[in-house]
């Protein structure tokens, strides 16, 4: 079966908001490509440490996860 994208507002609705944590002065929009990974969505400012909303792409296993991210941790709701 295949599964189309998830979207931002099912992350929100299905999550624990006290787990959340990230504030909007602390991320940035970011679309990272190196050779292990491929990953769009929010990071904390300056880093590459994913933080809040994102879709990541395992370049070695072609696993796709997408969810909330916590200090580069899924973390809540995803898939």
């Amino acid at each position: 079966e295949e599964l189309g994208p998830i979207s931002a507002e099912e992350i929100l609705n299905n999550s624990d908001k006290n787990k959340f944590d990230v504030l909007k002065d602390e991320i940035e929009f970011q679309t990272i490509n190196n050779k292990y990974i491929s990953y769009i969505g929010f990071v904390k400012k300056g880093t590459e440490e994913r933080h809040g909303i994102g879709r990541l792409i395992s370049k070695i296993s072609g696993n796709i996860f997408e969810g909330f991210w916590k200090d580069g941790f899924l973390n809540g709701f995803g898939r």
